[in-house]
Formats: C-alpha cells, structure tokens, sequence
C-alpha cells in the first residue's frame, strides 16, 4: 500500500511539474526567467521606469513602448525580425556613440547575450508578466470515467494522454 502511495505521490509531483511548465516549453528564451534579468541589468538604468534618468524617450520594460520605440519612432523591438529590431542593431554596432548599452556604463553584453535576445526576439519578444501578478485561473477539470474527485480527473487524464494505466 505504502508504494502505491508513494507512487501517485510521484505522480501528482510529475503533474503539477508539466502544468507548471506549460509555459515555458514555448519556443524562445524565457522572458522572466533570461530576458527580464537582462534588461534590468543592462537596460533599465536608461530606458526603464524612472523617467529621470529615461533616455531618448525608449521605455524597455513595457512591451508596447519597446515596439513604438523612443523619441525617434523607430521600434526598438519587431517581434520574429530581430535584424529589423533597433535594440538588436545597436547592440550590435561597434561604434560607441550608437553601440548599447554605451561604454561609460561599463556594463556591456557578452555575445551570449547578444544571441539570447535576438532569439527572445524571434521567437516573438513575449513580456510575460511575473506570476505573482497573473490572477489565478480555475482549471477545468478534465472529464474522465471513474474520477473520484478533480485530482484523480488530472491525475488519470495525465496518465491517459501518456498512455499508461492507472
């Protein structure tokens, strides 16, 4: 009995695990997890919330602003085009009056990075927001014989689609 237990434990574990990570199988590098830390550390000090020190009018942490672009209209960001996003030129250009983040910041991006934000960008530049600001929403619970209550409909529509036996 004990193994059984021990069992559907696993079971509930691997479950909420894929739930859980639904999300974040979609193509892409993950927003909140890579994107946003990279942004933050490297951007957010000229184009982020403070309008103080927010320069050229560009705005990167709200995905609209980032797709109209600052003062000079042009997007910073096209989602799927990173060659026609502006970000991705100037991080990019060699040039230190156009290359971002600019050298006086001493905080420039490593050639991972660089990458990691073209494919952020091709794979359609998602600001997901962080879950504590996401409203929960109830499940529909997954219509399945011989449930004996919600979890057991998850639990056997998991197992179902996985094709194994309960």
């Amino acid at each position: 009995m004990h193994a059984s237990k021990s069992l559907v434990a696993h079971a509930l574990v691997s479950l909420c695990g894929v739930i859980a990570a639904g999300p974040a199988l979609a193509a892409g590098p993950d927003f909140e997890r890579e994107i946003q830390p990279l942004l933050a550390e490297h951007c957010a000090h000229c184009h982020g919330i403070d309008e103080s020190t927010r320069q050229g009018g560009l705005r990167l942490d709200i995905r609209q602003n980032a797709l109209e672009g600052g003062d000079s209209g042009t997007p910073a960001i096209v989602p799927g085009k990173p060659d026609e996003s502006e970000i991705v030129a100037r991080i990019r250009s060699t040039d230190p009056d156009v290359i971002m983040p600019p050298p006086h910041e001493k905080k420039p991006l490593k050639p991972e990075q660089m990458r990691l934000l073209e494919e952020w960008i091709a794979a359609g530049a998602g600001y997901d927001p962080h879950w504590a600001f996401v409203a929960p929403k109830k499940a529909v619970v997954p219509a399945v014989a011989g449930a004996a209550a919600p979890i057991d409909a998850f639990v056997r529509d998991h197992l179902s689609k996985k094709q194994i036996q309960p």
